[in-house]
């Protein structure tokens, strides 16, 4: 028995399973995806991916985990039965993962909801090799003249000098400089002790013959500190890096940087990072008015000012989201400049890319079946991902339904078992009811034959008592009777002798 449901069980979970599994019309009809799922690139490369929705209509989500390592060229995007290409940048050596999240994404054919679940593409930045270096020529000296002195040769020849003005190493002796050194990065920061004065920086050229030159890293006081390092090149081009040194005894309470920074309808000029503080916004259409900003500052019960994100004229409009710290030490500014245009501006994002669409997809007709089953484990897979909570709810319910069959059949069982003894006992009593009762008659019979028999006795007695006081009255009657005759007799004789 216990085998057998435990059979049934195991059918029930199978199908439920296959149910929940099984592709359902929109796994092919209906589908949102990505044309690769890794990418790797140097730092300072772009790479770019296609997002493709195949009968949906909707806005997508766009999100890098690590900006520092791989920004993206939007943060969300609509998509309607086309495809959208999506520009990634390496900032710095390391790895991110970019994922892409339906918004109120429809089917297009019945306009019901759609949800395909997210798709990511992980991006993997490495150190771009550093290129050979070009041999300088040696300078051809000029042969003296016939009628010149050696001594007095002139060298008239010009070398090019060096535009490199690029760091190779960056460093501080404190640890926490974020995010991790990129020599296209200019911008850094650094949380340091309230016991801190000064900090000793490491500023190497990628070319030997430019110059650095480091100030404000000494006498650093309560508050944000700018440390800024200047590169000379040898053609005097200069570069110029900065490292923003807050000195606190309290980080937390001290940080006045942004998590994260959305322009809504509109598109920085680059990924956000807390360490830049300067942005653009170009082409802006003349039918916006206000610009929606959403700041996100590290600690949540920061205060943050935002300004000049309404009224915008054409031209320039500059917005300042001024960030205070909770104890009021540190302030940030950063400042996003607006650029308005005179006409309405269409977004060329979303609109169709034919030659990368077929360079990204495969058409199906021509996918061996080989390819075809690989897709279909493929989409199998990313389905069970996008429905994880559903798949779960679904063994939640169904354990509980099974734990529920179960305690219900016991109940049953456990209830008929005590009908059962109910009715037992119930026999039994009756029965020791019946003896109990045949006992109290018998006990009865026994003291009625016994009344009787006593009240046979007393009636006997009684009787034998009347009889010998009928037979003493009858006596006495008679008696007294002849004595009257003999009364009367003698009375009578009397008379006759008279």
């Amino acid at each position: 028995m216990k085998k057998n449901r435990l059979k049934s069980i195991f059918v029930l979970v199978i199908l439920c399973l296959m149910v929940m599994f099984l592709p359902g019309k929109n796994l092919y009809a209906t589908s949102l995806g990505v044309s690769s799922s890794s990418v790797s690139m140097y730092v300072g490369e772009t790479r770019t991916v296609t997002i493709s929705g195949e009968n949906i209509t909707g806005r997508v989500d766009i999100s890098t985990n690590n900006s520092r390592v791989a920004s993206i060229s939007a943060s969300n995007a609509w998509i309607e039965n086309n495809s959208i290409t999506l520009t990634i940048t390496g900032n710095a050596v390391g790895s991110a993962t970019i994922t892409v999240t339906p918004s109120d994404i429809s089917d297009s054919t019945t306009g019901e909801a759609y949800n395909p679940g997210n798709r990511t593409v992980t991006v993997t930045v490495s150190e771009k090799p550093a290129p050979t270096p070009t041999p300088t020529p040696e300078p051809t000296p000029t042969p003296p003249a016939n009628n010149q002195n050696t001594n007095n040769t002139t060298n008239t020849s010009t070398t090019t000098k060096s535009s490199n003005n690029y760091l190779k190493v960056l460093q501080v002796n404190e640890e926490g400089l974020t995010p991790n050194f990129s020599r296209t990065r200019q911008s850094y920061a650094i949380t340091v002790g309230a016991d801190v004065t000064s900090l000793r920086v490491t500023a190497t050229p990628e070319d030997s013959s430019a110059s650095v030159a480091i100030s404000g890293n000494t006498n650093l006081q309560n508050g944000d500190n700018t440390i800024y390092i200047t590169v000379t090149a040898q053609n005097g081009a200069k570069r110029y890096y900065s490292i923003i040194v807050t000195k606190t005894s309290n980080p937390e309470n001290s940080n006045s940087y942004l998590e994260n920074l959305i322009v809504e309808n509109a598109k920085l000029n680059q990924t956000f990072s807390k360490e830049v503080f300067e942005y653009t916004c170009e082409d802006v259409g003349a039918d916006v008015e206000t610009l929606k900003i959403l700041a996100f500052p590290e600690i949540e019960s920061a205060k943050v000012e935002i300004t000049g994100n309404d009224k915008l004229v054409v031209g320039e409009n500059n917005i300042v989201v001024k960030v205070t710290s909770v104890d009021g030490t540190t302030t940030k500014e950063y400042k996003i400049k607006v650029v308005k245009t005179e006409e309405s501006v269409v977004n060329t994002d979303n609109l169709n890319n034919p030659t990368e669409e077929e360079n990204a997809y495969t058409n199906v007709e021509d996918k061996t079946t080989g390819e075809k089953v690989k897709d279909f484990f493929s989409n199998l897979i990313e389905s069970v991902k996008a429905n994880a909570l559903l798949v779960i709810m679904y063994f939640i319910v169904v354990a509980e339904f099974i734990e529920v069959v179960i305690l219900y059949n016991r109940l049953n069982k456990y209830e008929g078992k005590n009908v059962i003894r109910k009715k037992d006992k119930s026999k039994k009593e009756f029965k020791d009811l019946g003896k109990e009762l045949e006992n109290d008659i018998d006990k009865s019979k026994d003291n009625v034959i016994k009344a009787n028999i006593n009240n046979v006795r007393l009636q006997g007695s009684d009787t034998k008592n009347a009889s010998h006081e009928l037979k003493r009255t009858r006596n006495g009657n008679l008696q007294d009777n002849l004595s009257k005759d003999k009364n009367q007799r003698n009375d009578k004789d009397d008379k006759n002798k008279k």
